[in-house]
Order: C-alpha cells, then sequence, then structure tokens
C-alpha cells in the first residue's frame, strides 16, 4: 500500500498517541494492523543484537525481552507495542539508530533492525 506524506504524518501522530513512551520510533504504517496477528505463539522473545558501527568498541549485551499475548492464543502489534513500551529498558540505548525498519520472525523470536 503506498501513502502519502500526510497520511504518514497522521499515522505517526495516531501511534504517537497510543504508544507516547515508545523507547524508539515505530513503523508508523504499522498503525492500519495494529490488531494482526504479528505471531501465533502465546509468548515470544525479542531479541536485538546490537551491533553497530556506532556503538564503536562497546560489546552491548543483546537486547532480550519475553512479551506474552493479551489473549492467551497470539500477539497482535498493539500488543507488540504495548510490551515495548512497558519493558524496554532506557539502558538499552546505546546506538544512534532509533528508527524500526524491519522485523522478522523465527519461531517464537522477533527480531528488530534499526536504521536512522
Amino acid at each position: 500500500m503506498s501513502f502519502n506524506s500526510d497520511d504518514y504524518d497522521n499515522m505517526f501522530e495516531e501511534m504517537n498517541k497510543l504508544f507516547p513512551n515508545a523507547p524508539f520510533s515505530y513503523d508508523a504504517e504499522h498503525f492500519n494492523c495494529l490488531d494482526d496477528v504479528l505471531i501465533e505463539e502465546p509468548y515470544a522473545l525479542i531479541y536485538h543484537h546490537r551491533t553497530c558501527y556506532c556503538v564503536g568498541d562497546k560489546d552491548p549485551t543483546p537486547i532480550s525481552i519475553v512479551i506474552n499475548s493479551y489473549n492467551g492464543k497470539n500477539i497482535t502489534y498493539r500488543n507488540f507495542y504495548a510490551e515495548i513500551e512497558k519493558k524496554w529498558d532506557k539502558d538499552y540505548e546505546v546506538c544512534n539508530h532509533h528508527f524500526l525498519e524491519f522485523i522478522s520472525i523465527k519461531n517464537n523470536i522477533i527480531e528488530l533492525e534499526f536504521g536512522s
């Protein structure tokens, strides 16, 4: 689906209203699929490897957060963002890249990729 600049700005604003304490910039296009199933499991591990050129010589521990579904069956995008907002530790921020660009899922692992 294609969005113009105003559509994208409106979706971003709505996401910001729903998740005002998100620790990173979410994918605004997810606003249109918040109640869609992200993973068909009652729990998942959110994982981010935290390896990036902007970290330099630091060797940060990967981020691992366990989230549970709200309905006991599956995890929606809304569930994902709400859990991230609650469980993401502010100390995780060592990288300059804060825009969620990609989510990949394998088994019960939701891997996040960020960009600038």
